[in-house]
């Protein structure tokens, strides 16, 4: 499929990944195209991840006819192209033109009312079994700021500059963030922002 969309749209690259880790770990991609049958395509922290690697690329997804937590998550983080997997190369072309255009393109009528069903019996559910999160106590104001602007895209001399601290002082902060959410880098820490209400989704 990337072969056929960089030969006859003229993309400079494309991703097509079986599962989201596979995508978050290149870079640079004009269009990205994912499975929502891979294994890991229920989980919101990689599809957060995927939007935050890949800021510009367009998404689209090999879609089943099966609405799932799957379905509602890849809408959720940009996904605007839901395509058959029996869909024909002449066809495929025709539709991620589209999708590279920024028009939706779905595989029924009915696409979006049943998305909206999903996503109201998603919300109902996280209200319900919502419990606040202790890691978000384990900030102070001072970092929670930094976890700010890490999730949009700082660097640790633009978060100095605005924070008025010293770039080491960032560094050494950013470093004590990570250890206290026990996460891994600084893209982890932008996921967790967004997921917590730190920042914007």
């Amino acid at each position: 499929m990337a072969m056929l969309l960089q030969n006859h749209l003229g993309f400079t690259k494309v991703i097509e990944a079986e599962r989201l880790a596979d995508a978050c770990q290149q870079g640079g991609a004009d269009l990205i195209v994912i499975d929502l049958s891979a294994p890991d395509a229920g989980d919101d922290l990689l599809w957060g991840g995927l939007k935050f690697c890949h800021p510009t690329a367009r998404l689209a997804a090999i879609f089943d006819r099966q609405f799932s937590q799957s379905t509602r998550l890849a809408f959720a983080a940009g996904v605007i192209g839901f395509l058959s997997p029996d869909v024909t190369d002449e066809n495929l072309v025709t539709l991620f033109d589209d999708v590279m255009r920024g028009i939706h393109v779905v595989p029924s009528p009915d696409f979006f009312e049943r998305l909206q069903a999903i996503d109201t019996d998603a919300k109902a559910e996280s209200a319900s079994a919502r419990l606040p999160h202790p890691e978000l106590e384990k900030l102070t104001p001072r970092e929670r700021d930094i976890v700010k602007l890490i999730a949009e895209g700082a660097s640790n001399k633009e978060i100095a500059a605005q924070l008025q601290l010293s770039e080491k002082t960032v560094k050494n902060r950013v470093s004590e963030i990570i250890s206290k959410l026990e996460l891994n880098n600084r893209v982890q820490v932008a996921v967790w922002a967004r997921e917590n209400g730190l920042a914007d989704t």
